[in-house]
């Protein structure tokens, strides 16, 4: 009956580990991060896509470029760094119509579990204003990515983890974006100066 019990209690331990996304090598210890401090991270292009809630084609919005602020630290807990500052450069509808992506910063980026050389967390707090001619949104919420020691590379994953919040009723985008919609934002960042996130 104990061992019984024992290899249940193992189980369910580590099916909590993975509905938590928490590694062993995650533990409440925190992370240590080197050399820490002020970062600039600068993607190529990246691209947000809007997923209507209702059915549908998505809407592709594409930018020609990224640059990141970051300011990354030490921690007891999984927050390693803040995204500061955001931009997104460039940004064509269907690679037409003109839009702005305006950053409603701080994002936090919490680490979450580690396999080295890799990081996989979160980006956390996430809010941004979509503009363009006849259209104004809000969208809103987590995305999971990943930090790679070796290269340097911040990885957005194209998980629709975002949502539309609100849509302007009058610049309402041609009703191609529409409140509650999910959302998916993606982009590889080259860190420099590089940063080393091991666990504590």
């Amino acid at each position: 009956m104990r061992k019984r019990f024992l290899g249940v209690a193992t189980v369910v331990a580590a099916v909590t580990s993975v509905v938590l996304g928490v590694s062993p090598a995650s533990a409440s210890a925190g992370w240590t991060v080197t050399p820490g401090g002020a970062a600039t991270g600068t993607a190529g292009e990246t691209v947000l896509t809007v997923r209507p809630v209702s059915g549908g084609d998505d809407m592709i919005m594409t930018c020609a470029s990224s640059v990141a602020q970051i300011n990354a630290f030490s921690s007891t807990d999984n927050h390693v760094a803040d995204i500061t500052d955001i931009a997104f450069n460039q940004c064509l509808l269907g690679g037409l119509i003109s839009f702005e992506v305006d950053a409603h910063t701080p994002w936090p980026l919490h680490a979450m579990s580690y396999s080295a050389p890799v990081v996989s967390g979160e980006i956390q707090g996430i809010s941004a204003t979509i503009i363009g001619a006849g259209c104004l949104a809000e969208v809103a919420g987590t995305v999971n990515g990943s930090y790679h020691n070796t290269n340097d590379t911040l990885t957005v994953a194209n998980d629709f983890t975002l949502t539309v919040t609100n849509v302007d009723p009058v610049d309402n985008c041609l009703g191609l974006i529409n409140t509650g919609d999910a959302a998916a934002f993606t982009g590889v960042y080259a860190v420099d100066p590089g940063q080393d996130i091991v666990p504590a």
